[in-house]
């Protein structure tokens, strides 16, 4: 298959990119201040647990892979307002209340992203 050009990469889901390390263009990055390794990363795509802080930092890191590919920077918004957050509410601190609250709106803003169709779908 050909490899897909910078601004024609469609964003894949979690489900893609813990499945297909070979395609990863970075072996780590940073995630609200921490720099985080391809196993580490790995970790965040595998959760599926209630922390709302995992839960966002898995969406981030499925996000900066997408971006990394080429894919279309308008998310670039949720993206800083992730990084913003996990640096306040590192992954596992379990935010309660209004903080859960926004960290899932911004992971739902990332998912939403991280879901959308290619053309021609």
């Amino acid at each position: 298959p050909d490899e897909p050009q910078p601004g024609d990469w469609c964003p894949r889901t979690p489900g893609y990119w813990k499945n297909h390390l070979e395609m990863w263009p970075v072996d780590s990055f940073e995630i609200g201040g921490v720099v985080y390794d391809a196993s580490e990363l790995l970790d965040f795509l595998e959760y599926g647990g209630p922390d709302a802080s995992s839960r966002l930092a898995k969406h981030l890191a499925t996000t900066m892979l997408n971006l990394a590919m080429g894919s279309d920077p308008s998310i670039q918004p949720s993206v800083d307002a992730a990084q913003a957050f996990l640096a306040d509410h590192p992954p596992g601190s379990d935010p309660r209340g209004s903080d859960r609250n926004e960290a899932n709106a911004i992971k739902d803003e990332l998912d939403a992203y991280n879901n959308t169709p290619c053309p021609g779908d």
